[in-house]
């Protein structure tokens, strides 16, 4: 893979994951974490398991992680509505 492809799809998964963090709250947030999972397994289905794959996985994770996490801090903060009386 190209640096090019490498920092497009680190931002990719970084965006995703803070669109995530910021827009909704738990538990639909940890969504964007699968996508990284699906396309590893895709991945290690088509081409074998491999270290380079896994390392890639574990850089994607980590990255998307980091998008949830700052998506949330920076989000405003969700009240629950008021209960009608």
């Amino acid at each position: 893979m190209s640096a090019v492809g490498i920092v497009i799809s680190v931002t990719l998964f970084f965006l995703a994951g803070f669109a995530f963090g910021y827009s909704v709250g738990p538990p639909l947030m940890w969504i964007p974490l699968a996508f990284p999972l699906v396309m590893a397994i895709a991945a290690a289905l088509k081409d074998g398991p491999s270290v380079s794959t896994l390392v890639r996985l574990i850089i994607a994770l980590a990255v998307t992680l980091l998008g949830i996490l700052l998506g949330q801090r920076l989000a405003p903060e969700r009240r629950p509505e008021e209960a009608p009386t």
